[in-house]
């Protein structure tokens, strides 16, 4: 059952032994394998970065290493703001090439909007303020389709839910993990999904809300930090951020001066 070429995309998410048992499926007449890994995106595996090395499962990359460092999704204000605020808790390791090195990630110079934050009273002022931002732009033109809001928690969701449809909204929630297999990406409406969903996905305008509930009690700073960084670099064009409590998040987020504050 070998094949003469595999490819893992989200290399990141991918355990030791999951690893090991996609090396043995590979022809070892071609040894064709071809991993793509980022750790500033893993953000489903409890473990911290890569805590084994690539020859130990059986993959052969010394020698045959290659870093794609240019961002092609994002704008640069985009970009660096989010690159600027993980960077604070993702601390590039010295690494060979039989382990994966955190890398700043390098912008192909398309430019934009820069992101904008919007600190409110409480989270119900803020899933009415997003709501009633995303009508503004519809109605200056942009389509439902290109708008995505992405949250930390699920009562979360059900109230940026009861504000867009009280808005007239037109909306497909994504509720949970599984529900990401009904997602139409064609249909007009704008997807509200959590901050895990967007994983993989990209949309012109993205709204990131509840940043203030971020870290959770108890949660591990730098796995928030990953997820956070992962929400605001689905956008493509504009990014809105909300809060309503002043965090160590917020406050990093406001040291970079590269977003309007309100």
């Amino acid at each position: 059952g070998q094949s003469g070429a595999l490819m893992v995309d989200e290399g990141h998410d991918f355990e030791a032994e999951w690893l090991r048992l996609i090396v043995q499926m590979v022809d070892p007449e071609t040894n064709s394998l071809l991993l793509l890994y980022d750790d500033a995106q893993s953000i489903y595996k409890k473990k911290k970065a890569l805590d084994f090395s690539l020859s130990s499962i059986g993959v052969q990359a010394r020698g045959r290493t290659t870093i794609l460092r240019i961002n092609y999704r994002n704008t640069d204000e985009i970009l660096s703001y989010a690159y600027r605020f993980a960077k604070h808790y993702l601390i590039p390791a010295d690494s060979d090439e039989d382990h994966i090195p955190l890398l700043e990630p390098q912008s192909a110079g398309r430019h934009g909007y820069k992101p904008f934050m919007k600190q409110l009273s409480s989270f119900e002022e803020e899933a009415k303020y997003i709501a009633g931002n995303l009508k503004r732009m519809h109605d200056e033109g942009m389509q439902w389709l290109d708008m995505c809001i992405a949250y930390r928690s699920h009562w979360m969701g059900e109230e940026l839910h009861r504000a867009l449809l009280a808005a007239g909204v037109p909306t497909q929630w994504l509720a949970s993990q599984h529900h990401k297999k009904a997602f139409r990406p064609g249909e007009d409406s704008v997807k509200l999904m959590t901050m895990h969903s967007s994983k993989g996905l990209e949309f012109p305008i993205v709204a990131v809300s509840g940043i203030g509930n971020m870290p959770a009690n108890g949660e591990d700073p730098v796995s928030a930090a990953k997820l956070l960084y992962v929400a605001m670099t689905r956008s493509t064009e504009k990014l809105l951020l909300t809060s309503h409590r002043e965090t160590e998040f917020i406050s990093q987020l406001k040291q970079e001066d590269l977003a309007e504050v309100s």
